[in-house]
């Protein structure tokens, strides 16, 4: 769901918010931009490790320059993946906004009315997330993709 607390959930000034408000409001926003930012770096590294591996082995031979710098893009995203894990950082977080969100509508009284909306809402978000691949799965899945031969 990634339900971001300011465009869902009206603002009220910042005067009029408890210490424990101010601080769950500040948490549910942290978490939504961090959701986003892995979210993004997850897409990234696997576009970019994903076309890279899938273009090497047409232009390996034809022109090494572009192989060696599709090289080593394949090497940046993997180091970017393995060093801040964005599935399971952007899993983790869209997780706790959405148990934020939920805990929220608790609070105010409009849980029950909305039940089954936000229950459809969190099994589809969570199906969604356990499709997440792995980065050495798009690897893998270009490995053994060789043009065909022009002889």
């Amino acid at each position: 769901m990634q339900i971001s607390s300011h465009r869902h959930f009206p603002k009220r000034p910042a005067e009029t918010l408890s210490v424990s408000e101010r601080l769950i409001e500040k948490k549910h926003e942290d978490y939504t931009k961090a959701c986003i930012r892995y979210r993004n770096l997850y897409y990234f590294t696997r576009l970019c490790a994903g076309l890279s591996a899938g273009i090497l082995p047409f232009v390996v031979h034809s022109s090494p320059n572009i192989a060696i710098g599709l090289s080593i893009a394949v090497v940046v995203a993997t180091v970017l993946d393995s060093v801040f894990n964005p599935k399971d950082k952007w899993k983790t977080f869209s997780r706790a906004t959405d148990l934020l969100a939920i805990a929220r509508l608790k609070a105010s009284g409009e849980y029950d009315k909305y039940a089954n909306q936000l229950s459809i809402l969190a099994a589809t978000e969570n199906a969604h997330l356990e499709q997440l691949v792995n980065l050495d799965e798009i690897i893998e899945q270009n490995r053994g993709r060789e043009p065909q031969s022009r002889d």
